[in-house]
């Protein structure tokens, strides 16, 4: 089972720590990884979205949709 078909069997925080950890690979060095976590981004966003809007988002999931150094600006 390869990581896009798990997304949506993802708990609230194993989905912020997949996106958390998807962002740090995308701004790494060039090379598979790099790429794999680029295509994944908007799949795990996409997911996050959903979530955020079908039902009532955790407190964990809230904060991987807001960029780190602006969490006070935003609020959903």
């Amino acid at each position: 089972m390869n990581i896009a078909n798990m997304i949506p069997t993802l708990d609230d925080v194993g989905l912020a720590n997949l996106r958390r950890n998807a962002l740090r690979l995308e701004s790494g060095d060039a090379g598979a990884r790099q790429i794999e976590a680029a295509c994944l981004l908007p799949l795990i966003d996409a997911e996050i979205e959903r979530r955020s809007k079908s039902v009532k988002a955790t407190p964990q999931l809230k904060k991987a949709l807001v960029p780190k150094g602006k969490r006070k600006a935003y609020t959903i």
